[in-house]
């Protein structure tokens, strides 16, 4: 599971289609500025204060992108793990599957 907010929408723009993605990378990289009005209703909206807002958004995900890093890669191989799991269980159920008595009894 992501921890950081950066994370899912990384996860997203991977997993999106490739038509999709040149426009989710433009959302992140410079969000509308309803975005910024939402955590502060003061912010600066002149070209200047959005710049400045995009500018601080972005050190803030640079500052950011090591945790994010690890939290996905931590992600992956937890999900690795998962799979490992899932087919030891397919090969135990099919070997059982083989065997010749009658699983009604068990």
């Amino acid at each position: 599971m992501a921890r950081e907010p950066g994370s899912a929408r990384l996860i997203a723009i991977i997993q999106a289609p490739w038509f999709e993605k040149l426009k989710m990378l433009w959302r992140a990289l410079c969000p509308p500025p309803q975005a910024f009005l939402s955590t502060n209703i003061y912010a600066d909206m002149s070209s200047r204060g959005r710049l400045v807002n995009n500018v601080k958004r972005w050190m803030r995900f640079l500052r950011l992108l090591p945790r994010i890093l690890n939290d996905l890669t931590s992600s992956s191989q937890a999900e690795s793990r998962v799979n490992e799991r899932e087919k030891v269980v397919e090969r135990v159920s099919s070997c059982l599957r083989k065997l010749p008595f009658n699983r009604s009894r068990l």
